[in-house]
């Protein structure tokens, strides 16, 4: 299941200032305002009264879409260059940010058109919901090689960690503190963010605030698996 987070800030063009906190509550690492388009995790859309982000937090997906447009009349005659000429023809608003969406999703679109996207491409998941009197609409490409399933043990995090932190693998074991694994909480942050991106697993702060060792970790990466 493909999961997205997606953040609204309700003040003229926030769009960074609603990336930095999809990506900070996704965990996404390095600073968003670095940040290139099309990226394969995340997406922000602006107008002169919202911004809106979006960021993969799980699935199969390799890239992600977003696209805001209030509510306002849209001339048929537009419609040409969006829609093909078998594409309903109806709630031409709606399907714009659906084509905007797409077009945003996909990680080689830089020599693509709207038109060249369909609404029901099996390749793409989306969905669209009135906003602020208008329409928002996220979109997610399918990964286009299943991805492996990584199983998740106390000797493959292990190795994670050992990798991260750059800590013999040999001197961690189930309980080992948390606290004890890294000179800084910067470190930590790296770690945990590593685990989650490695082993598709989403969890909130305060889950990770009840966990002491590295075998209680490993245990809420199971449980926190896609």
């Amino acid at each position: 299941m493909i999961r997205v987070l997606v953040a609204t800030v309700n003040r003229p063009r926030a769009g960074r200032h609603a990336l930095r906190i999809a990506a900070a509550v996704a965990g996404l690492p390095g600073d968003p305002a670095g940040y290139r388009f099309p990226h394969p995790r995340a997406s922000v859309t602006h107008t002169d009264r919202a911004g809106v982000a979006a960021v993969l937090v799980g699935g199969a997906a390799d890239g992600v879409g977003v696209d805001l447009e209030h509510d306002q009349p849209v001339r048929p005659a537009t419609a040409r260059f969006y829609l093909r000429d078998d594409e309903p023809h109806d709630d031409l608003l709606r399907l714009w940010t659906v084509k905007e969406a797409l077009f945003k999703a996909d990680p080689a679109n830089a020599t693509r058109m709207l038109r060249d996207y369909r609404a029901n491409d099996p390749a793409y998941q989306h969905v669209s919901a009135r906003h602020l009197g208008g329409w928002l609409t996220v979109a997610a490409r399918l990964a286009r090689e299943p991805m492996p399933a990584n199983t998740i043990s106390f000797e493959t995090v292990a190795e994670r960690v050992a990798g991260v932190l750059r800590v013999p693998a040999s001197d961690l074991t189930p309980e080992t503190l948390i606290k004890d694994l890294a000179a800084d909480s910067f470190m930590l942050v790296e770690m945990i963010v590593d685990l989650q991106e490695e082993f598709d697993a989403v969890f909130t702060q305060a889950r990770l605030r009840e966990i002491d060792s590295l075998g209680e970790l490993v245990k809420l990466l199971q449980d926190s698996a896609a």
